[in-house]
């Protein structure tokens, strides 16, 4: 994410440009093999580039569909979460919040998957099944 900052917002006194391909270890458009063109402007790639990120480091799931596993590192309890994510033919929602008894993460699936919680601030790991259908689980428990 931010080499694909650092190519918007060069150092230098020229502009920056957004591109389908970025090279994978520094900033700039990355160079791809003759008959391909690495578009310039192609934003449906840095759609789905800011999502996958924000899935992945901010809110901190990582999602295998082969395995039908969803891991969920935490740094700290705050209230987040994503809602109606679409995996193929299932659809789940997991949300932290904080209510009366405490700190409960609140899950939905169409199908059964693994859940994997993993607080670090708190060192707190715990892997459920989840069946399909709604239910919620409380941290303090865990």
């Amino acid at each position: 994410m931010y080499f694909i900052l650092d190519t918007l917002h060069p150092d230098s006194e020229k502009q920056g440009d957004s591109w389908e391909y970025y090279m994978p270890g520094k900033e700039g458009p990355a160079s791809v093999p003759d008959g391909m063109e690495n578009r310039k402007r192609y934003l449906p790639m840095l759609g789905l580039v800011s999502v996958a990120l924000m899935i992945e480091n901010v809110i901190g799931l990582d999602i295998s569909l082969p395995r039908k596993t969803v891991n969920w590192t935490m740094q700290t309890l705050e209230e987040m979460g994503i809602e109606a994510l679409s995996l193929k033919k299932n659809s789940i929602t997991i949300l932290s919040n904080k209510n009366v008894r405490g700190w409960e993460i609140r899950l939905e699936s169409e199908k059964l998957y693994y859940f994997t919680i993993h607080i670090l601030e708190d060192d707190k790991k715990k892997t459920l099944p989840i069946p399909s259908g709604k239910c919620s689980m409380l941290i303090d428990k865990l």
